[in-house]
């Protein structure tokens, strides 16, 4: 359990969390002719975040099957380049109790209390208890039924170790947000265990080294793994049953500035939903629907949306019933200047399709070299560092303040009347928001996709060079090893934007005020020593 107090008459408050978790588990093993592998598990958790006793405990199980091929008699023809080939595949259901609190089964009570002061000193005053959130009793473990598939493989003498392993993941009775009466549970919506989430994917560890003897060493490594998530099933109910309107899906992260998702049955988890940045109003090449309800096509002077950030909007059945915006058809995709029409899009998966790493091992004699790598293909970035200086004030009426760092991209390619294909908006100074006009002046960053960006990447983790003393010198010197050497961690980062690291997160970007520890380079020489 955890607790954390305040000091009384400086505020009276504090907290007690208290898990209490039981099991019992057992495991066998079967070994025939040391070809045939057959193990299996079982094990029984109760838990007191669930309130009911029926809830309470889960049973969860196991089995797997091995088969090493390779030891079969009629694979006697590849002794002399295979060493190793084995299958194995496992089944089993996992207990998950991480998606709720320690006490949502439990009736929970909220208090707050007030001080005087008299003096110098503050005095408690009044202490007021209420209820908290409803009780939901309801709720048990969560079940993830797990495949896994693999095929281990060593052949060339060892010269060459691969592993390959397919899994599947489905969490059959997720916990969901499940539409409730708000007048009987005094909320919307009730976490329940309604939901289904597939998470299906492979990984794959390779390892090869072409040479090995007295004065060389080389060793080559890689490793990587794709998987995607989805929804396979939600609850019934207005906001959550899929209809012809997008935004008929759930939503989740709909606060200013976060990541969000669009999350719908078949849709990937991650599915970033966002707005579209469209260019400057102003651009000879763009024609768009302007905050005097008329379109315009380049620049004419005098024009108050230009130099102000356009939006994209997906024209609607109520657009063509109320004619707003003249000759256009339902689902047609337009150039907006009003932020308060701009329009949600689904702009894809935000995990990346491959991430992993590969390292390499050189040795001649006692001089050695090893380098690590990180890679990251594919996935998306939503960067509100970036968007702060950049995208946040397209949508939020952002104050630049004079002398405020800004990134060098914005120097020479914000809009004027001599840059009129700038990339950019104008920048608006302290004091100008009034001057940006009403549709920048909405509340919070929202920002558009101009924040997003391919997550691809390739990291320099470490690079160390060494030299180690042969024994025999060592020994004249008693000692038993002296090695000297030079590293340098996170020495570079080849991604497709400065300013931003797109290592911080897998499924997205950060929210706002969700800082990050930047990652460090360090460059280290040393000496090791052992008598």
């Amino acid at each position: 359990g955890t607790a954390s107090y305040s000091t009384f008459g400086q505020g009276q408050g504090g907290g007690l969390q208290k898990l209490a978790m039981e099991s019992y588990f057992g495991r066998a093993n079967y070994i025939y002719d040391n070809k045939y592998y057959l193990s299996g598990s079982i094990r029984r958790d109760g838990s007191s975040k669930f309130k009911k006793v029926e809830n309470r405990w889960g049973t969860f199980w196991s089995v797997g099957v091995g088969w090493r091929i390779s030891s079969e008699p009629w694979m006697a023809g590849t002794k002399d380049w295979l060493e190793n080939l084995k299958l194995r595949a496992s089944y089993g259901v996992i207990g998950n109790q991480n998606g709720i609190d320690y006490y949502s089964g439990y009736q929970r009570w909220s208090y707050s209390g007030s001080n005087w002061t008299a003096g110098s000193a503050t005095y408690p005053n009044t202490v007021s208890l209420s209820k908290s959130a409803w009780v939901n009793d309801s709720l048990t473990w969560e079940n993830v039924h797990t495949t896994d598939a693999g095929i281990d493989a060593s052949f060339l003498g060892g010269m060459v170790t691969a592993t390959f392993d397919f899994f599947n993941k489905h969490t059959v009775n997720a916990v969901w947000g499940k539409n409730a009466s708000l007048l009987a549970a005094g909320q919307a919506t009730l976490p329940q265990n309604t939901a289904g989430i597939r998470n299906r994917g492979f990984e794959f560890d390779l390892s090869y080294q072409p040479i090995h003897n007295a004065d060389w060493d080389l060793i080559f490594s890689v490793n990587g793994t794709h998987y995607n998530t989805i929804l396979t099933s939600i609850p019934e109910g207005p906001d959550y049953t899929y209809q012809a309107a997008p935004d008929a899906w759930s939503l989740q992260g709909t606060g200013a500035g976060q990541t969000e998702y669009l999350r719908g049955v078949g849709k990937d988890y991650f599915n970033m939903y966002i707005y579209r940045y469209g260019g400057v109003a102003g651009n000879p090449d763009l024609k768009y629907y302007g905050s005097d309800n008329a379109w315009h096509t380049g620049y004419t002077k005098g024009d108050a949306d230009a130099g102000h950030a356009l939006f994209w909007h997906k024209v609607t059945a109520d657009d063509i019933k109320a004619g707003t915006f003249g000759s256009v058809k339902e689902g047609d995709d337009i150039l907006v200047a009003n932020s308060a029409l701009a329009s949600r899009y689904e702009i894809g998966d935000a995990i990346p399709e491959l991430y992993g790493g590969f390292s390499t091992f050189l040795r001649f004699k006692s001089f050695d070299l090893s380098a690590q790598f990180s890679y990251q293909i594919g996935g998306k970035f939503l960067s509100l560092d970036y968007g702060s200086n950049e995208c946040g004030k397209y949508m939020s009426g952002y104050n630049l303040k004079e002398g405020q760092a800004i990134s060098s991209e914005l120097v020479g390619n914000t809009w004027d009347e001599n840059h009129l294909s700038a990339k950019f908006p104008m920048n608006f100074y302290s004091g100008d928001q009034t001057a940006s006009g009403a549709t920048q002046a909405t509340s919070g960053i929202n920002p558009t996709d101009l924040c997003v960006f391919d997550a691809s990447y390739l990291s320099i983790k470490n690079i160390t060079l060494g030299y180690t003393l042969p024994k025999k010198l060592a020994n004249k010197i008693k000692m038993s090893n002296l090695r000297v050497y030079a590293s340098a961690d996170n020495p570079c980062l080849l991604f497709s934007h400065s300013g931003v690291d797109p290592r911080w997160s897998m499924t997205g970007g950060i929210e706002v005020g969700a800082f990050s520890y930047p990652y460090l380079s360090v460059y280290t020489f040393g000496v090791n020593v052992d008598f």
